[in-house]
C-alpha cells in the first residue's frame, strides 16, 4: 500500500491509499468512496480493501477533501469548519481531481488498466458514484453499500428553518460532537437536483450497476435501494440479509476478518467487477 495527498480543486488535501493487487500486469481499480460522517480508514474499511486487493484488484481508499478529517488527524473530525461547508459539488470535483491525478501519476498509471475503472461506494457516497459514472465516460462499473435514495432528507419546514439560520447542527453519537451543516450543502443540491438527486441519475446510467444493500438498514431504508433498481436500466439489486447500515462494521475496528455481512458483499463484489 501507498498513500497519497494531493491538493484538490477546492484547495484543501485529498488524502487516499492505493493498494496494489497481486497481479504483475496493469489491472482494474477500485476506487472506494465513504459516506457521510465517514472516511477512508473508518471502522473495517482498511480490511474491506485489502481483500479485494487480495484478489488482484488494485484499490484506492480516498478522503473527499471537506468529509472534516485532516492528514494530522486521520480519525478524528478535527476540522468541523471544512465539514460544514461541504457540498455535493465538492465532492464530486474531488473524485475528478483523483482520478485525473493517478493518469499522470507515473508510479500509479503504470499499474492500471484505464478500461477497468470501478467505483464502489458506501452509504452518502453512492450518490457521488452515480454523479461521477454519469458523467465520466473513464467509469466502467459502479457497486454501493447501502447507496442513498435521496441525499437532502429534510421537509420543507425543516429547510426553511435551516435557510433561515444559515447552519443547522447533527449530534456524531461515536464521538459526541456537534457537527455543522451550512446551507450551502442544501442549496447546492437545490441549485443541481437534476444533476444530484438519485432517482434521476440513475435513469441515465450507461454502465453496470451492483446494488447491494442491508436487509434491516436503519439509516438508509431498503425501500430506497428497491426503487433505484426499478428506476436503473442497467442495475441489479443484492439485499444482505440480516445486515446492518454498516454490514457489521463500526469504528474502531480490531478484529482481523471481515463481519459476515460484509464477507457476503465482497463475494458479490468480486463476481460483479470480475464479470
Amino acid at each position: 500500500m501507498k498513500s497519497f495527498e494531493i491538493v484538490g480543486t477546492s484547495g484543501l488535501p485529498i488524502t487516499f491509499d492505493f493498494h496494489f493487487g497481486n497481479q504483475k500486469q496493469k489491472g482494474p481499480v477500485i476506487i472506494f468512496l465513504h459516506g457521510f460522517k465517514g472516511f477512508k480508514d473508518w471502522g473495517h474499511w482498511p480490511l474491506l480493501a485489502k481483500e479485494l486487493s487480495d484478489v488482484d484488484f488494485h484499490v484506492l481508499r480516498m478522503n473527499f477533501s471537506h468529509n472534516g478529517v485532516t492528514p494530522q488527524t486521520p480519525n478524528n473530525f478535527s476540522d468541523l469548519e471544512a465539514f460544514g461547508n461541504n457540498t455535493f459539488s465538492i465532492e464530486a470535483q474531488d473524485v475528478q481531481d483523483v482520478l485525473n491525478f493517478i493518469e499522470n501519476e507515473q508510479s500509479l498509471s503504470s499499474h492500471i488498466d484505464f478500461n477497468q475503472i470501478n467505483l464502489l461506494a458506501h452509504s452518502r457516497g453512492g450518490a457521488i458514484a452515480l454523479v461521477t459514472a454519469n458523467e465520466d465516460p473513464r467509469v466502467s462499473r459502479v457497486a454501493t453499500l447501502s447507496g442513498v435514495g435521496n441525499l437532502v432528507r429534510y421537509s420543507e419546514k425543516e429547510l426553511a428553518y435551516w435557510k433561515d439560520k444559515g447552519v443547522c447542527h447533527i449530534m456524531n453519537g461515536r464521538t459526541q460532537q456537534e457537527m455543522p451543516l451550512y446551507f450551502s450543502l442544501a442549496q447546492d443540491y437545490l441549485d443541481n437536483e437534476k444533476r444530484f438527486a438519485p432517482h434521476l441519475t440513475v435513469q441515465n446510467i450507461k454502465q453496470p450497476y451492483l446494488i447491494i444493500h442491508a436487509e434491516k438498514d436503519e439509516t438508509v431504508l431498503l425501500s430506497e435501494a428497491e426503487k433505484l433498481n426499478e428506476l436503473g436500466t442497467t442495475s441489479q439489486l443484492v439485499v444482505i440479509e440480516n445486515a446492518n447500515h454498516s454490514f457489521g462494521g463500526g469504528h474502531p475496528f480490531s478484529d482481523s476478518s471481515l463481519p459476515l455481512a460484509t464477507q457476503k458483499s465482497v463475494f458479490h463484489l468480486i463476481d460483479f467487477f470480475k464479470s
